[in-house]
């Protein structure tokens, strides 16, 4: 079972690349595209973009966009937080599958936080994000092309992240990890001490038998001394 188990890990694993990679492949594209003249993108980069442009920024709008390298610092420190947060939730998710109980608080915690990422901090930093970049004209300033980059890339990633992997997770410890619960192997240690204190305080059959048989005797030679002492009394009366 221990085999299994990491078996279907390393197939986890294996399905989030292919998730990244289709990402970043996708359709056809133009090897090179510019912004303005100052800013250019390899297909891969385009690609990412691309992809995030439903819930990050469009490509259209790049153009009326005045990125500056504070904003496009920014963006690119929320994503990375995004990603390490959606990691550290994968990490505890794995030490869940694991079966770890010293750690199963911290997997039920960081759960309800990535969930709680998800629904409620990711809109509200995307709405901050459109708004402070796209709120006046302006340009992509040439010494800013790798900060921008950068920050779509990561920014991307994040996104895919939370899009891909934190479902992902959560259908793997509700599907998976139920089928090793039944299994005494693989059982939590706090299961194993029980079973432990189980296997000490339980008498084995055949000294049930033993002691049951013991009890019968008893309780037949008892009643064959009242018999003697009621005929003794019979016949002295």
């Amino acid at each position: 079972m221990a085999f299994k188990l990491k078996l279907e890990l390393l197939l986890f694993v294996i399905l989030e690349f292919i998730i990244l990679i289709l990402l970043a492949v996708g359709a056809p594209m133009p090897v090179m595209q510019s912004y303005d003249n100052s800013v250019q993108f390899t297909m891969w980069e385009e690609r990412l973009i691309q992809n995030a442009q439903t819930t990050v920024i469009s490509l259209t709008d790049l153009k009326d966009c005045d990125f500056t390298t504070e904003k496009l610092q920014a963006m690119a420190a929320f994503a990375m937080i995004s990603i390490a947060f959606c990691l550290l939730g994968m990490v505890f998710t794995i030490l869940d599958l694991l079966h770890r109980p010293t750690h199963r608080w911290a997997t039920e915690a960081f759960g309800a936080l990535v969930w709680g990422a998800t629904l409620i901090v990711w809109p509200v930093g995307l709405s901050v994000f459109r708004t402070a970049m796209c709120g006046g004209s302006g340009f992509v300033p040439s010494d800013n092309q790798w900060v921008l980059k950068e920050a779509f890339i990561l920014y991307t990633a994040s996104w895919a992240l939370l899009t891909f992997a934190v479902p992902a997770m959560w259908l793997i410890k509700l599907y998976i990890r139920p089928t090793y619960w039944s299994d005494p192997v693989v059982s939590t240690g706090g299961d194993i001490e029980q079973q432990h204190d189980a296997a000490e305080t339980t008498v084995p059959v055949e000294a049930l038998r033993r002691k049951k048989s013991k009890r019968s005797f008893i309780a037949d030679r008892s009643h064959d001394d009242r018999n003697v002492v009621q005929k003794y009394a019979d016949e002295s009366a």
